[in-house]
This record gives C-alpha cells, sequence and structure tokens, in this order.
C-alpha cells in the first residue's frame, strides 16, 4: 500500500494528499447536490452581487487562484488572532464583473 503523505495534523484533524482510495467518495460528493448547489453558479443560486475571497498576505498561491478567476483585491486588513497580527487582503468579483468575463 502507498504511504500517504500528510500535509497538516492538529489534535483533531489528519489533511492528507489524496490518493485512488479516495475516488469513491469524491464522486459521491461531486453528485451531491446539496455540496455542489453553489459550483459553477456563485451568482445565480445564491442570489448575491459580489462575491469575497478573504486571503492571508503570504498565501500567494490563493491570491493567484483568485486573480486568475476575475477577482481583485479590494482592501487590506488585519485578523488578531490568538495575539498576533495577521495581515488579510480581501479579493472580489461582482456579478457584473463575472458577466462580462462568462456571458
Amino acid at each position: 500500500m502507498l504511504e500517504r503523505r500528510t500535509i497538516l495534523e492538529t489534535e483533531r484533524l489528519v489533511l492528507r494528499e489524496l490518493d485512488q482510495s479516495n475516488f469513491a467518495a469524491l464522486c459521491r460528493i461531486l453528485q451531491d447536490d446539496e455540496t455542489m448547489r453553489a459550483y459553477e453558479g456563485a451568482f445565480d443560486v445564491l442570489g448575491v452581487d459580489e462575491v469575497f475571497s478573504i486571503i492571508r498576505d503570504t498565501n500567494t498561491a490563493s491570491q493567484n487562484v483568485a486573480c486568475r478567476n476575475g477577482m481583485a483585491p479590494r482592501c487590506s486588513f488585519v485578523k488578531h488572532y490568538r495575539g498576533v497580527d495577521m495581515p488579510h487582503s480581501a479579493y472580489s468579483i461582482t456579478r457584473e464583473e463575472w458577466d462580462r468575463l462568462c456571458p
């Protein structure tokens, strides 16, 4: 059996890489209507005018994903978590911007 690489471990959670043994469970998740209710429809299904992504300033991978999704940085702020200041940015895209990108 292949060893699964642990990505993150806390007292209550182990996050590990997916492997082939996860395929059936992942298929069930992706076919579940409630789980996927807003997928490919962040505006039509939810009925909102703007979608936000709050991203840590050091998380360039997520910043790049937000930009590829058409989001733009709107503002920066600091979250205080357990006595630590953590700078974040708010990225967003409006319904109008999305409609121009994906007519």
